[in-house]
């Protein structure tokens, strides 16, 4: 009887288990990224960042291109305190240093990237950056 019952728990625990693959680790080299969501100590700045494509480009450069302007910056990605984050670094101008901050990535897949600076690594943190897939 003890034996039923360790198999229905532990078939129980097991298909209760999310197969949740947000943290997926994929390449955000392939294609560009334009910002969807960009808030900063709770205001919302994404219309800092309208019309840009960014492209995280293998060996750690990071360009934000508009027309014919081109800011660049740096990304890495790492594992801190078992949270994996995407660290965006910019010089200038003054409104892409409110983004340069190492960010917890929240979900990430080949369409969206969403990121938090809250320590829980969920979305509701008073700095959000969210991209998505672009042309």
């Amino acid at each position: 009887m003890k034996t039923f019952f360790l198999i229905v728990i532990s078939a129980f625990v097991f298909f209760s288990c999310s197969s949740d693959d947000t943290l997926i680790n994929i390449d955000v080299s392939d294609h560009s990224w334009v910002v969807t969501k960009c808030t900063k100590d709770g205001e919302d700045i994404t219309a800092n960042f309208a019309d840009y494509k960014f492209e995280f480009v293998i060996g750690g450069v990071l360009t934000a291109t508009r027309g014919g302007s081109v800011i660049k910056g740096n990304w890495t990605r790492i594992n801190d305190s078992s949270k994996t984050k995407l660290i965006i670094q910019f010089d200038n101008p003054d409104y892409f240093r409110e983004i340069s901050e190492d960010w917890v990535i929240v979900k990430e897949s080949t369409e969206v990237l969403e990121l938090s600076d809250g320590d829980s690594g969920t979305i509701d943190g008073k700095d959000v950056l969210n991209f998505k897939a672009g042309n």
